[in-house]
């Protein structure tokens, strides 16, 4: 059986080291609804330097699978940020 959704989500990847404009530029460009993936501690980073307004109407998943268990062993700061990052974007959709 075919998924509605599949129609209707936009798989936007969001590179390592992309610029707070760059990021800012896709999502504008962007469905109103889209799912982001994300591969780098940089683009979580960079996420949430964006201004809500822009992410109203997107659903935001992001996927930092391989990287979470590291998170915290690594900056303990950079967890916090990735789970406020994460929580304020579900919180939006």
């Amino acid at each position: 059986m075919k998924n509605p959704w599949n129609d209707m989500i936009l798989l936007l990847p969001l590179q390592e080291l992309m610029s707070l404009t760059s990021v800012q530029r896709k999502l504008c460009s962007s469905a109103s609804c889209s799912i982001f993936y994300v591969d780098s501690l940089h683009v979580t980073w960079i996420l949430n330097q964006v201004p809500p307004k822009l992410l109203h109407s997107s659903i935001c998943i992001e996927l930092i699978v391989a990287l979470m268990p590291t998170i915290p062993r690594v900056n303990p700061l950079l967890s916090l940020i990735f789970i406020s990052t994460l929580s304020l974007r579900m919180m939006l959709s």
